[in-house]
């Protein structure tokens, strides 16, 4: 969804893209080579910030990031006022809607869609965390500073896909227990 860039109103896949970062200038890039293939069998969908377990996690994330500093530091780091918001998406259901458009879902519709599940703030994450770390410590980085937002309203069809929204402090708690290391997990393969 970084095509969006930022804005204060919501955004759909019906948006005009206007990307602020090489990143988002990338992702409309290799969209329009794409789009000029052939329209009617290309699926463009552009995801929220990914989240969750997976076995080539990406850390600069938001989410997997403030997870693994809130378990192994106590502290995560807010720059601005924390007010920014931006929409996410599980691993397991935007892996769920690749699958289903991968196989030809009669549900789904060529051309560009969007895929999230929630739209939170930074705030809203810190306090998540809190809930499993009560002591959890937030350090503030220019506090005063507003910070970009991206709100992505949710595709309904491509949102089939990938099944009802999952409950986002459980997804927090799930992607902490990935972090944790179990005393004796792999002793039995262990070599004398």
């Amino acid at each position: 969804t970084a095509v969006y860039g930022s804005t204060t109103e919501p955004v759909t896949h019906q948006s005009t893209p206007s990307p602020e970062t090489a990143y988002g200038l990338s992702k409309l890039a290799g969209e329009r080579m794409l789009q000029r293939l052939d329209d009617r069998n290309i699926h463009i969908v552009r995801c929220g910030n990914v989240y969750g377990f997976n076995r080539s996690m990406r850390f600069d994330a938001v989410i997997n990031r403030m997870c693994f500093d809130a378990r192994f530091t106590g502290r995560v780091t807010i720059e601005g006022s924390g007010e920014q918001q931006r929409s996410f998406i599980h691993v397991r259901h935007a892996a769920k809607a690749f699958a289903a458009l991968a196989c030809g879902d009669a549900n789904s519709r060529c051309g560009v869609s969007t895929l999230v599940e929630h739209t939170r703030s930074i705030n809203d994450i810190a306090d998540a965390l809190s809930l499993l770390y009560p002591d959890l410590e937030r350090l503030r980085v220019q506090p005063n500073l507003q910070g970009r937002s991206l709100c992505v309203m949710r595709d309904r069809i491509i949102q089939g896909l990938a099944g009802d929204p999952s409950n986002f402090i459980e997804d927090i708690r799930d992607l902490d227990t990935h972090f944790a290391f179990a005393s004796g997990q792999y002793a039995s393969t262990a070599q004398p």
